[in-house]
């Protein structure tokens, strides 16, 4: 399993890093928590699982609620 963790509201291309992960059968999460910027966040729609969190504090608490996006059949990479 690979995690890609987006912090201090900065995100970056990742699609580079979706595919080789994906061609050596390794399942991506994508930890969105800290750059979530509104409902036309999606993540990247490659990764496996993408996480967002709503908190007002996002570097400390997800006290707004959170959400897991899973959106791939992890039986493939077995």
């Amino acid at each position: 399993m690979l995690i890609i963790s987006y912090v201090y509201g900065a995100t970056f291309n990742s699609q580079a890093i979706m595919d080789w992960a994906h061609s050596h059968k390794i399942v991506v999460v994508e930890d969105m928590a800290e750059s979530f910027k509104g409902n036309k966040a999606t993540g990247n729609l490659d990764a496996d699982f993408s996480l967002f969190s709503f908190g007002t504090i996002k570097t400390c608490t997800a006290f707004g609620g959170s959400i897991m996006v899973i959106r791939n059949d992890i039986k493939k990479y077995k």
